[in-house]
């Protein structure tokens, strides 16, 4: 059966290594795949999908060269196992090392994540991720299909749907996921968009120079469509972020270190500890490390350990204890199979503090020992590395976050003022000017206005980066700076995704990306950024609000509703969570729920642009008298505090007053307002959204394209 576009051979092609097939596994799933492509897509698909069951064809490298066609397909699906990664086999160089070749050279197929529609079927060694991702250049996005529960690797297949257990993966949803991905691309291939054709008739053939034949340009249309197809459907494969999460061996959470040292004044240190020892474990990356925020809310919780674990998602637990008198610290740590309630490993450490990070180091390694964690010797490096050698620059950061962290007005001034004590002790020492842009990124949006906040968080993500290149958060809040104030999009895109590529696990530059993707109108890479974010830190209630956030710009309210409801069901004082919870009802109508919401996210905000917020809320509702209140009472506010101006033109749009509105906004471009980089996507500017005013300000902010 040919293919569905002129040109290629198959619509699909199964790569896989035949040891994953001794169990007729390959084959069960194509099969499955088959019936579920069958119920639906109306037309037929081809598939290619070598049955000969033997180690002979596909092994011993005896291949006719018209398999070398046979890779010319719409959509290529690998199935990626523990033996896949084997670059001495045929699956590995002449299917997939060949397929991605064709990729890079511009072939349409490939969404520049990784080779067509990947199936993981088992978790990888860190050797094999390396290769992957080597080879790739970048992390691989797959649609997993494994078996989850504790010290078990293997494929999910149909008979585990016999056992029902809530928050499970299923094997028919997974076959799905895979079937609605590939409706998705063949969908955009019939139904092309206007722009991707002027792309196209932008390229015919000229009288001089290289003429483009037509059939070079229609691969180069297929192209774009099919990888504009894939990258929409990206977002699936990492899974829904609402589950409940899955038990994954060498999976740990870090609890927070319980202070003994009975001052509450040495609180910072025990914290600090905490985020230390993470940060070192964060860099095995044969572990599963739950994230800082998860781990942290369970501070002073009376529950066991199988309990903390359950919730989190994860089969280990360190536990530590730490004292700190003068310059001798005491820390006690014992790593705890919480489902078997085992003890793995523990120790104590009596030492002097100047030895803190042999210590941070020793720890993460009998962690790693005490789990059979795989430590390359690059890595073992970087678990030693000393970030500086002035102990009391240190010991100042760790006080300066712990204050900035508390996110209070007067905390944050103190916080401030430690980390640039640290600074004028050890000037290279890169974290704390991190912190000091940690600090006016927080602050920008509440007390100083982004052209006082802003140029000095840019100063100290440079500084930052100046003194270590392989910082991700210090690429990610510059790449915050370029997307908040400077609009450079282009800047703070490369910035945003260098971060990603040092460190995948670092939340901060996906959570930026996903402004940004979102703000272009590139709302599938969004929703695959946000749920990132939400992957990697499960109960960071921000996070999950973020992500609903991305899902209320795309329109998809109740998607969003549903990332609410999740986020509450653990943390029911989220500000951020009542925000966009309210911005979502003022959408579908729930009108006094939304004034209910947006009264709960200023009371916990306490900023001017969340009261404004709650004005938008009482004029969409046509409570007109409350809301022009509120704008009187900010007026007043703005002699003294930074009032957005674009939160304020919203307002007025709610009341119908379009020419005030417009007036805020162009306050706002000066301002460099930094809300205003949804102008393009925000459902609040529908009413002026034809307006000549309003195109001319896309344009100021070349958001128009």
């Amino acid at each position: 059966m040919p293919s569905l576009i002129q040109g290629y051979e198959y619509d699909i092609f199964i790569s896989y290594r035949h040891n994953d097939n001794r169990s007729g596994w390959v084959t069960e799933f194509v099969t499955a795949l088959q019936e579920e492509l069958a119920a639906t897509i109306k037309e037929p698909l081809s598939i290619y999908f070598d049955k000969n069951p033997h180690d002979g064809l596909l092994e011993t490298h005896n291949v006719d060269k018209s398999l070398e066609g046979k890779l010319k397909c719409l959509i290529f699906i690998p199935i990626i196992s523990q033996t896949y990664c084997d670059t001495k086999s045929f699956a590995w160089q002449h299917e997939f090392v060949a397929f991605n070749k064709l990729a890079k050279e511009g072939t349409p197929l490939s969404s520049g994540e990784g080779p067509g529609l990947p199936i993981k079927i088992h978790d990888l060694d860190a050797e094999d991720k390396t290769i992957l991702e080597n080879e790739l250049g970048g992390v691989l996005r797959a649609i997993e299909f494994i078996h989850k529960s504790g010290g078990v690797n293997r494929p999910l297949n149909s008979k585990d749907d016999e056992v029902r257990t809530t928050g499970k993966v299923l094997y028919r949803d997974q076959v799905n996921k895979v079937a609605n991905a590939v409706k998705e691309i063949i969908s955009s291939l019939k139904n092309p968009i206007n722009p991707t054709a002027q792309s196209a008739k932008s390229q015919q053939p000229k009288a001089n120079g290289n003429p483009l034949s037509r059939k070079t340009i229609v691969l180069a249309t297929l192209a774009i469509m099919v990888l504009m197809a894939i990258i929409y459907v990206a977002s699936q494969f990492i899974g829904s972020p609402s589950k409940e999460p899955e038990i994954i061996d060498k999976s740990i959470a870090v609890l927070p270190f319980v202070n003994m040292s009975n001052d509450p004044e040495q609180e910072y240190f025990s914290d600090g500890m905490t985020d230390e020892v993470l940060n070192r474990l964060f860099r095995i990356g044969d572990l599963k490390v739950t994230s800082r925020t998860s781990s942290m809310k369970f501070k002073g919780a009376k529950l066991t350990a199988k309990e903390i674990a359950g919730q989190l998602g994860v089969t280990n637990i360190l536990e530590g204890s730490v004292q700190k008198s003068g310059n001798r610290i005491k820390i006690t740590v014992q790593l705890i199979d919480a489902i078997t309630d085992t003890h793995l490993w523990s120790e104590t450490y009596e030492r002097e503090f100047k030895d803190v990070f042999l210590i941070q180091s020793e720890i993460a390694q009998g962690v790693a020992k005490g789990l059979s964690a795989r430590l390359s010797a690059s890595v073992k490096n970087r678990l030693s590395e000393i970030p500086t050698k002035n102990i009391e620059a240190y010991n100042l950061y760790l006080k300066g976050i712990y204050e900035i962290l508390k996110v209070t007005p007067e905390s944050m001034e103190i916080g401030l003022k430690m980390l640039n004590q640290a600074i004028a002790l050890d000037p290279d020492y890169a974290m704390p000017y991190l912190g000091v842009a940690l600090y006016y990124g927080a602050s920008t949006d509440f007390s100083l206005a982004p052209n006082i906040a802003m140029p000095p968080l840019k100063i100290a993500a440079q500084t930052a980066l100046a003194k270590d290149s392989t910082s991700a958060d210090a690429h990610g809040q510059y790449g915050f700076y370029d997307l908040w104030y400077a609009w450079d999009w282009a800047k703070s895109r490369n910035e945003l995704v260098k971060g990603i590529q040092l460190d995948d696990k670092t939340y901060s530059s996906h959570w930026f990306y996903s402004w940004l993707l979102s703000s272009r109108g590139n709302f599938a890479e969004s929703l695959r950024e946000s749920g990132r974010t939400v992957e990697l830190e499960p109960m960071n209630s921000f996070l999950g609000a973020n992500h609903a956030l991305m899902y209320y710009y795309h329109g998809e309210f109740d998607q969003a509703l549903r990332e609410l409801d999740r986020v509450r069901s653990f943390d029911t004082n989220q500000p951020f969570e009542h925000f966009t919870r309210g911005q979502v009802y003022s959408k579908i109508g729930k009108l006094e729920e939304a004034i209910t919401e947006q009264q709960l996210a200023h009371q916990l905000f306490s900023a001017p642009w969340s009261h404004a917020r709650l004005a938008y809320a009482y004029a969409i509702a046509g409570k007109k008298k409350e809301a022009i209140a509120i704008l009187d009472l900010l007026e007043k506010q703005s002699n003294t505090v930074y009032v957005a101006s674009d939160v304020v033109a919203s307002v007025y749009v709610a009341l119908g007053d379009y020419d005030h509105a417009f007036q805020f906004l162009e306050k706002g471009i000066n301002e460099r307002a930094g809300w205003m980089i949804w102008l393009k996507v925000d459902p609040i500017w529908d009413p002026i959204r034809k307006d000549k005013r309003f195109i001319s300000i896309l344009e100021k902010m070349n958001l128009n394209n």
